[in-house]
């Protein structure tokens, strides 16, 4: 076996090393020329005053559009801001109403163990039914407090 693991050497590892570092070398040798090549053409850009000028007035221009551009920012805040919370509202009448549904399915169920009788099945549905838009209605005017909280926090008079 050692006579296998000379000739794998040999035949494998010792070129594969002596490629990497041709490779390498190759690699680092194209890195610094294409580094001196930018040094050398931007080294010549600004010894050239007329390019020296636009970059400036390039710079100067930039800076005027992004001065006229920061209402536009606001705006754009207060929509982020306006979804978000609008969001928020919206999730937690969706999570406050999915809960009382599942507590109406639950004391439905409940109910439905305990029926014997068709009377009891007729005075079960016209309770529930109320108690089901009464919850609703509950998660719903819970959702005015994060309203108002919404528009303290944004200062909305909306």
């Amino acid at each position: 076996m050692p006579w296998f693991r000379r000739r794998l050497f040999e035949a494998v590892v010792r070129p594969a090393k002596s490629g990497a570092l041709d490779r390498a070398l190759a690699e680092a040798a194209v890195s610094l020329e294409v580094a001196r090549a930018t040094v050398h053409a931007e080294r010549s850009l600004l010894d050239d005053p007329s390019v020296l000028e636009r970059l400036t007035d390039d710079a100067a221009a930039a800076l005027a559009t992004e001065a006229r551009a920061t209402p536009r920012t606001e705006g754009a805040r207060w929509n982020v801001l306006l979804g978000d919370r609008l969001a928020d509202v919206n999730n937690d009448l969706t999570h406050r109403m999915r809960g009382a549904f599942r507590d109406i399915g639950r004391s439905m169920e409940e109910a439905i163990e305990t029926l014997r009788t068709a009377e009891e099945w007729d005075e079960l549905f016209h309770p529930s039914a109320v108690r089901g838009g009464r919850r609703c209605r509950e998660g719903t005017f819970a959702v005015e407090p994060n309203t108002a909280a919404a528009r303290s926090a944004t200062n909305s008079p909306i």
